[in-house]
This record gives structure tokens, C-alpha cells and sequence, in this order.
């Protein structure tokens, strides 16, 4: 949108404010191409947007670029180009990227506008009328990359900025300060009352940053150094330091300082931000604030993305690039796998396989295949009618799955407002599993081998089978639509619900069975198809990001030592991929390994132990299985409920200090010690056995 039409969107007077949110991204520096870690940061944004307008509240959205300061003159003067010309080719293709993505916000804010060279220089007036700026001189170490003066904390031992990898230079010159140090008590009371952030690891952090200011915040540069940016009101000699340029953008995304006095929006902002750039919106941004006398928003601060443990960078060169996300596994198995693993607060390791991996387990395997499952025996069995039930014909095994959808709509909604996206995910899929679980239980495929008409015997049991799965899978498109709105609509609409507006998702999802009449069924739409890696490994259904703090070989031993003396408690056997480390053995030694697939009634931690996983294994007619296996670092208990494992089931069983060990799961080890279960399909019956 332009200018005018996002400013009118914030001028939505007699809006409440309790219903209205302002949710925005940092405005990216304009200096190349956004890259998997700006897609990261605007992705916390767009589904924190789903959710809220699910629960009924007027959401405003800004991004855009930030386009001043010395590091985008350099850029421009190594392409031969001007800076203004520099920038304004770079504005189409970030606005491109996000629409591919169905990302778009109401605010595309450019800080070359001339709206927000308004807003700044605004600003400036006011803080130096309030005394709040004033003339100095400083001396210290730079980073242009940072466009800043680095304390000590922020270098290496070499005087290398920590962040960029590259060397600081000395600096002495003259320039406005901002007083930072008049707010910083202030700032502090903000922190400890957990008004400014919820995480408790940012604001100690925070605090600590705190403990250590002592000096005010340069916000100038003289033009003799650069004079790309916004000339001071007060001194055409010097321009502004580019994070007091860049910060005041989302007062001009509402329409400028006087607008933000009175915008309900502003009054319930939220930025969502990297954890590298927490100093600039932690301290410097709230004392601003204060100075103007506007209300301060609370930050939602994410971790890095990282590239065996470093953090993705341009100036690194490890970036992933939007088209291998875009071309490649596509957009809703990143999200799966970010969200998925940790929350947003958390650092996460990213690599092809394990985005596979996560997306074959929790969307093709999981949701994708209930869907069609579930669609395809309606459509069997009543054509395009909707299975109709009530709660008043439930037995056990309904209520069952009733109760973990009736469950999963009350923490999917707290986990989204506090940004716990994995949280919520894991509750989402857990009613996915539980549904899994229901119809391997009822085993409906059994009753239906045609058209059923009411006059059949079991038609009402069938009714009420199928009328349950496909009302968990409502309540699951339901929640999930804000991690993956385009594939959970088409999940909707084959359940024949109004997809018209979201803004009642959360009360619909409270209720468990529809009860619209005429509701129809339409075909399954194939959701999620299964993806191969480029190695086309086998595939492993958990996975989880690995420890940066240990190197490669590190973590390949680590991995060996403790699959060895997993394997002697009897807890799980492990195949390293592509490596063979046993000698040959007879067919005859092989055929006495009786392998079969277990489905998973039961995971649980085991108090004492930080490494094993208690399951429950259902092996049809040889019955349930009690196994201790040792793959906690790798795998959560609630990823393996609902699933179908391959089991060594004629071991001899081994006491162990926990119990009785009666099998031992089979597992897949990659080249750096990560250990998965071995995931098989859901159509294959509990103690069927390999052949």
C-alpha cells in the first residue's frame, strides 16, 4: 500500500485500543538482498497478525527499508550508482519477495520518504527543546557495519566487531548526543516490570546493557564523513546517526508524532525484532520514547537462524537465499521446522535435511495424510455428505479426542500470545496424533466397503467414527491457519466450512461438532506431498537443532559413544547413514531378528535419567511393550505418540535401574551423531513384521 492508504488504516479513530494491535519488523537494511533471516523475522510477524485478526482485533502491519547511513553510501559508490538510485532499485524486489510469499503489509515504510524525514526531524526539535540533545565530542572504536562505536564487550580480542567478523577502526569527531543516560533508571524499572519484554533471558540482558551505560548515544554524523541521511532541523552541517533515523519509522507508520499520541494502534504496538539489534530497541528507543512523551511497545526479540553455529549474515556470505525456500521445500516446511523446533526466542540451526525431515513428519505424514484419509472414506461412505454426530453418542475413545482438541484450542490460543509458535504447534499436532491414534483404534476401513445407507447396522457408528476425525481436523485447520493460512483454508473448505473470514476462528474452534445442516465434503486436496533431500537419505520423522557450542566431530563421537551404550541398555538400535561399521553377517544370523512395527501408545521422560524416553508399544496380537530408549536429546516424548516405529521385538528383555526394557526401537544416525526413529506408514498395522 502507499502513504495515504496505511496512514488512513491508522487513523481508525473510535477503534478500542484493546482490540487493536500495531505489529511491526525492523525496516530492513537496504544494503542487498532480504535473505532467510529477514524472512524469519517477518514470518513472527504475519503469524502473530493471523492470530490476532483470528481473535477478533484490528491489526496494522509495518516493514520496509531503511535506506541512510554510511554502509548503503558505500554499497551505492561500488555500484557506480547514486545513493537514491541504489535504494529505489532494491524497493521492488524486497516488496516482490514478500508478495510471492503472500506477505505484504499495510505499511511499506522508506525512510528516504518524505513523510519520515518529517517525522525525524520532528523528533530531533523536540528532544533538543527539551534539553534532550546537546553538542559533544567522542572517540572510540567503530564498526561500519553496525554503523556505531563498540564498547569493549562488543569486540574480540583482535578489536573485530563480534557481530560482522570485521575490524573496528578509530574514530574521533563531534556530534549531537542524545541524553540516554537521564532515562536509563527509568528504562530499568521498564525492564524488571516486564512491560518492555515477557522473556526473562532478554531483559537480563537488558539490564546487564544497563548496568554498563555510561555514556550518551551519538545521533549525528558531520556531512564530511557521509551526508546520506536526513539533514538536522538545527545544523545542515551534520545528518543523522542512521538509528535515530531508523527507529522514529514506526512513529511515521502511523502517521507521524501527533498521530501516535491518539492512535489506538499505537497504543498496543509490538516489534518484533532479532536479538543483535535488542541495545537499539531495548535503551535507545524507550529513552526516545520517554523524551517524546509516547507510550512504549513491547518487544518480541527472536533468536538467530545459524549456519553450523554461526549466525546467517550477508556479510558472512552463509545466507539462505528466498528463492531456495521459495523453489526448493517451500514456505510452509520452513515455517514448520523454525516454529516447530524452539521458540521464536531461541537460536536455531537450519539446514535442508532436517527441514525435510520435520516436513515428511508433522505435515506430510501427519496432517496431510489424516486429511485424505479421513475424506476418503466420508466420500466411500456417504459421498459428499458430512458425517453427522453428537457429543451424546460419545463413548471413550471420542470424548477422547474430543478433549485433546477442546484442550489444544486453550493453549494454542495462550501459547500465540506470548509468541510460543512451538507450543502451540505442538499442541495443534497433538490433536493430529490423537485422531491417529482414534482411528487406528476404530478402524473404520473395516466397517466401510461401499456406499452406507442409514438403514445399515453400522451406520450410525460410522457416522460417529468419521463425524469425530473430520471435526478434529476442523479444530486443527482452525488453529494451524495462522502458521499455514493457504493450505489450512484449502483443508477448511474440503470440510465445507465458511472460510469467508478468519475473524472468528478461536469461537468456532471452540466448538467441537459443526452444526451447520447441509454441510458437504469435497474431494482431499493433497496438501502436503512427501519431499526427498538431495542426499535422498532415509527418512527420520524428529529431529532437532544441533549444538552450536560443539564442532562437528565433536558432536560425531558424542553421537557414537552414547548410541553404544544405548544399544547395551536395550533402548534403541542405530543405522548410520551411508557409513557401514559392522562386519558381514549371515541372512541365516539376520532372519533371527524379528522386526515389527509398534505403534506408539505412550511416550513419557524418565525422572533420573537425561537421557532415556519410557514407551508404550502396541504390537497387535503380541500386545503392549514397555521400551527404554535413550534418544531424549534428540527426540520429544509428545513427537513420537501416535506414531508408527520399527521395533526389535524378540530381544531378550534387560532390567534396567527404571524398569523392564522389553524391545529396542530402530533409529537412523546421521554423519554428525543425530539419532531418528525410523517413522513408518500409518496404513501399516501394529505387529505387522518385516519381511
Amino acid at each position: 500500500m502507499n502513504n495515504a492508504q496505511h496512514i488512513n488504516k491508522a487513523d481508525a479513530t473510535g477503534l478500542d485500543p484493546q482490540l487493536c494491535r500495531y505489529i511491526t519488523t525492523p525496516i530492513y537494511y537496504a544494503s542487498g538482498q532480504p535473505h532467510a533471516g529477514h524472512f524469519y523475522t517477518s514470518l513472527i510477524q504475519q503469524i502473530m497478525k493471523s492470530h490476532h485478526i483470528a481473535a477478533g482485533r484490528h491489526v496494522l502491519t509495518l516493514t520496509g527499508m531503511d535506506e541512510h547511513g554510511e554502509k548503503i553510501a558505500e554499497k551505492a559508490l561500488a555500484a557506480g550508482m547514486a545513493p537514491q538510485l541504489f535504494v529505489d532499485g532494491l524497493k521492488d524486489q524486497w516488496q516482490g519477495q514478500w508478495r510471492r510469499f503472500g506477505m505484504e503489509c499495510d505499511v511499506f515504510l522508506r525512510t528516504t520518504s518524505a513523510a519520515h524525514k518529517a517525522t525525524v526531524q520532528q523528533i530531533f526539535e523536540h528532544c533538543k527543546a527539551k534539553g534532550d540533545i546537546y553538542f559533544g565530542e567522542h572517540e572510540g572504536r567503530y564498526c561500519v557495519d553496525c554503523e556505531e562505536f563498540l564498547t569493549e564487550t562488543q569486540m574480540d580480542s583482535d578489536k573485530n566487531c563480534l557481530v560482522h567478523k570485521r575490524q573496528t577502526e578509530i574514530r574521533r569527531e563531534g556530534n549531537y548526543f542524545f541524553r540516554t543516560t537521564r532515562y536509563r533508571d527509568a528504562i530499568r524499572s521498564l525492564v524488571e516490570s516486564g512491560q518492555l519484554t515477557r522473556s526473562r533471558r532478554y531483559a537480563a540482558e537488558l539490564l546487564g546493557m544497563l548496568a554498563g551505560l555510561d555514556a550518551d548515544l551519538s545521533v549525528s554524523r558531520p556531512k564530511t564523513r557521509t551526508d546520506w541521511g536526513i539533514e538536522l532541523p538545527f545544523d545542515t552541517n551534520h545528518v543523522a546517526y542512521v538509528w535515530f533515523d531508523a527507529l522514529p519509522n514506526y512513529v511515521t507508520g502511523v502517521g507521524g508524532l501527533d498521530a501516535a499520541r491518539t492512535s489506538p494502534y499505537w497504543h498496543n504496538a509490538i516489534h518484533v525484532l532479532g536479538k543483535d539489534i535488542l541495545r537499539f530497541h531495548g535503551i535507545y528507543w524507550p529513552a526516545m520514547l520517554m523524551s517524546l512523551g509516547l507510550p512504549i511497545p513491547e518487544l518480541v526479540v527472536h533468536g538467530w537462524l545459524l549456519d553450523s553455529g554461526h549466525k546467517m549474515s550477508k556479510s558472512l556470505g552463509n545466507v539462505i537465499s528466498l528463492d531456495a525456500i521459495h523453489d526448493g521445500y517451500g514456505k510452509d516446511a520452513f515455517v514448520n521446522t523454525v516454529f516447530r523446533m524452539v521458540n521464536p526466542g531461541e537460536d536455531m540451526e537450519v539446514s535442508e535435511e532436517l527441514v525435510i525431515e520435520r516436513y515428511n513428519a508433522d505435515l506430510a505424514n501427519g496432517v496431510g495424510n489424516l486429511l485424505s484419509r479421513t475424506v476418503t472414506l466420508a466420500l466411500r461412505a456417504f459421498g459428499g455428505a458430512y458425517p453427522e454426530t453428537q457429543a451424546s453418542r460419545f463413548g471413550a475413545p471420542e470424548t477422547e479426542v474430543f478433549e485433546e482438541a477442546a484442550k489444544a484450542v486453550g493453549t494454542c490460543f495462550d501459547a500465540m500470545e506470548e509468541v510460543r509458535f512451538s507450543d502451540a504447534l505442538r499442541a495443534i499436532w497433538g490433536v493430529v496424533s490423537a485422531t491417529d491414534r482414534y482411528l487406528t483404534r476404530m478402524k473404520p476401513w473395516e466397517l466401510i466397503k461401499g456406499p452406507v445407507s442409514p438403514d445399515d447396522p453400522a451406520h450410525e457408528q460410522i457416522c460417529r467414527i468419521l463425524g469425530t476425525a473430520c471435526a478434529a481436523l476442523r479444530t486443527v485447520g482452525l488453529l494451524a491457519h495462522s502458521f499455514f493460512p493457504e493450505k489450512m483454508l484449502e483443508l477448511l473448505r474440503c470440510l465445507g466450512e465458511d472460510t469467508r473470514t478468519a475473524a472468528d476462528f478461536y469461537v468456532r474452534a471452540k466448538i467441537f461438532l459443526p452444526g451447520e445442516a447441509g454441510r458437504r465434503i469435497g474431494e482431499p486436496p493433497r496438501l502436503f506431498p512427501r519431499k526427498e533431500t538431495v542426499s535422498k537419505a532415509p527418512e527420520a520423522a524428529v529431529a532437532v537443532p544441533k549444538n552450536p557450542s560443539k564442532n562437528k566431530a565433536a558432536q560425531h563421537d558424542v553421537g557414537k559413544d552414547r548410541m553404544s551404550a544405548v544399544a547395551a541398555a536395550g533402548g534403541a538400535a542405530s543405522v548410520a547413514t551411508g557409513i557401514s561399521t559392522a562386519a558381514n553377517i549371515s541372512f541365516a544370523q539376520f532372519a533371527q531378528v524379528e522386526i515389527r512395527v509398534g505403534l506408539v501408545e505412550k511416550a513419557e521422560v524418565v525422572d533420573g535419567s537425561d537421557k532415556l524416553i519410557r514407551l508404550e508399544i502396541q504390537l497387535g496380537a503380541l500386545g503392549t511393550r514397555q521400551v527404554f530408549s535413550g534418544i531424549r536429546e534428540w527426540v520429544k516424548p509428545e513427537d513420537l505418540a501416535g506414531r508408527r516405529v520399527l521395533v526389535a521385538a524378540n530381544l531378550e528383555p534387560r532390567k534396567m535401574r527404571f524398569g523392564v526394557s522389553e524391545g529396542m526401537v530402530l533409529s537412523t544416525e546421521d554423519a554428525e551423531g543425530r539419532v531418528s526413529p525410523v517413522i513408518v506408514a500409518d496404513h501399516l498395522e501394529p505387529g505387522s513384521k518385516l519381511a
